[in-house]
């Protein structure tokens, strides 16, 4: 089965940084929020976002670059359509893998989205608030 992935650099640089040379919390939850945002992007549907937890004891000593990762299976694109077509809502939980340069795994980042189909794939019809009579 083929996988896909998306990933994201954190440079060690002094705007990342906390004032103790550790890697401030926000920017490692932007980023991973920002790997996320394009799978669902890639997707194509709209989701509401919401951080579960994350692990930062090991991830903000580390010196040097980050990379955040996203993997994720091909075929399960087509499956979460199908149950957006089948509940118009799904909910799903990603662990975005934080490593450093040479490739060793710091951190998981857990994220919750909860997936939305938009309302031109909604086969199903409004409920006659918004709809167009010709």
């Amino acid at each position: 089965m083929s996988r896909s992935r998306v990933e994201a650099v954190i440079p060690a640089r002094p705007h990342n940084m906390g004032s103790n040379g550790e890697f401030e919390e926000a920017v490692v939850i932007s980023v991973a929020r920002q790997v996320a945002q394009l799978l669902i992007a890639r997707w194509e549907v709209p989701a509401e976002f919401e951080l579960d937890q994350i692990q930062f004891s090991r991830l903000q000593k580390m010196k040097g670059d980050l990379i955040a990762r996203l993997e994720w299976e091909d075929l399960s694109r087509e499956a979460l359509r199908a149950e957006l077509l089948k509940n118009q809502v799904a909910l799903q939980e990603w662990v975005v893998t934080v490593s450093d340069l040479e490739e060793k795994r710091v951190a998981d980042v857990h994220l919750n989205f909860k997936l939305r189909l938009p309302p031109s794939l909604n086969r199903k019809g409004s409920h006659g608030d918004h709809s167009e009579r010709n």
